[in-house]
């Protein structure tokens, strides 16, 4: 079927432009009765017109208009660049993605980012100074000739000195840098947030939750996304759920969600009729009311999963209980993790990639 052609008129039904393109969207942020601007395809590519005037020949795959400073972000070949409302080429279309943010457009190229102003002039960032874009727009991560760390906004003014060794954006006003060796955290405007004096500090994927780690002694810190410190835990284990995470270790198990905030288990396992209950450094089950349904006699347990059974962990050896506290397998699975799944007597196996299958043939006795 052939393909059909659309033109273009006024409200006093004049032709702006004929019957020929693919698709024509007027450019409603100019908002003028004079100056109608139309976003037009004609055989895939996008150009722009001023009335009936043609401002952009139709050389582009995107074209997306900027209202604050009246310009086009243009793409040409998976290349970005930016045009002035005129037609006046401010950037050429070189860059791998141009984001403007105020009056400043943030062009990178080749993993390296450029900052300049709306006429299209590279601002005034030291001589041989590597710019590199982080999550958030406002902030652009700088390393000078001597290979040291430091920040700029996006009006390209340095906002921490390029004195670390090395910087990443954490989140928020935030960046984890390194200092002589230690790692610390540091706010915009170059307070210490987190003393310098751990080996390791690293944001915990999808939440404003960072884990500070002295190798040492095998001790992780975990602070909120306010950078208070909220627990210390040996030996921690990190598991990132849909809208929580948990960290576990021998003998504990925590829950807070992606800013910190502690949770206890009745608020993420609504569904659930029994809950894992520590008291004495040992373990059990109660239900919704705080009754005891599982004596509290175990080195450790999971919670009931979706299938409705957990782990009972006792002597070193698993076993499996279901969701009315009844034992389907006495401890004697001899698994090393913190966590097992179970189904009844079968137990996950998870070979990564999406493989796993279930099986009760392991060591046990």
């Amino acid at each position: 079927m052939k393909d059909i052609d659309t033109g273009y008129i006024s409200n006093n039904s004049d032709s702006i432009l004929d019957v020929e393109y693919n698709e024509i969207n007027r450019i409603t942020e100019i908002n003028s009765e004079k100056e109608i601007y139309l976003l037009a395809f004609k055989n895939g590519q996008a150009g722009i017109y001023k009335n009936k005037e043609q401002v952009l020949k139709h050389n582009y795959e995107e074209i997306e208009y900027n209202k604050t400073n009246e310009v086009f972000i243009v793409q040409k070949k998976e290349k970005q660049g930016v045009i002035s409302k005129e037609g006046k080429e401010i950037l050429k279309s070189e860059y791998d993605y141009i984001i403007i943010s105020g009056d400043k457009i943030n062009a990178e190229k080749d993993q390296i980012l450029y900052i300049y102003d709306m006429n299209g002039n590279k601002q005034n960032i030291e001589t041989n100074t590597t710019l590199l874009s982080t999550d958030n727009e406002q902030y652009f991560i700088t390393i000078n000739e001597q290979e040291k760390f430091g920040v700029i906004d996006n009006t390209g003014k340095t906002i921490i000195e390029n004195k670390y060794q090395y910087i990443e954006y954490a989140f928020g006003d935030y960046f984890i840098a390194t200092n002589e060796g230690k790692v610390g955290v540091i706010d915009k405007d170059q307070n210490i947030k987190i003393d310098f004096s751990y080996n390791v500090i690293q944001k915990i994927k999808d939440t404003n939750i960072l884990q500070a780690i002295m190798p040492s002694n095998n001790i992780s810190d975990i602070y909120n996304s306010n950078l208070e410190k909220i627990i210390s835990m040996k030996d921690a284990t990190i598991i990132i759920e849909n809208d929580y995470i948990k960290l576990l270790s021998i003998g504990e198990r925590k829950y807070f969600d992606k800013n910190g905030k502690e949770l206890n288990n009745k608020e993420i396992f609504t569904n659930s009729k029994l809950f894992a209950f520590n008291k004495d450094e040992k373990w059990g089950f109660v239900d919704s009311e705080e009754n005891i349904k599982v004596d509290v006699i175990y080195d450790m347990v999971t919670e009931l999963n979706n299938y409705g059974f957990a782990g009972i962990k006792k002597d070193g050896k698993w076993g499996v209980i279901n969701d009315e506290g009844k034992i389907i397998v006495e401890p004697s699975y001899e698994v090393e993790w913190n966590e097992p799944e179970f189904i009844g007597e079968y137990l996950k196996l998870n070979f990564g990639y999406g493989f796993c299958y279930y099986t009760k043939q392991i060591n046990n006795q």
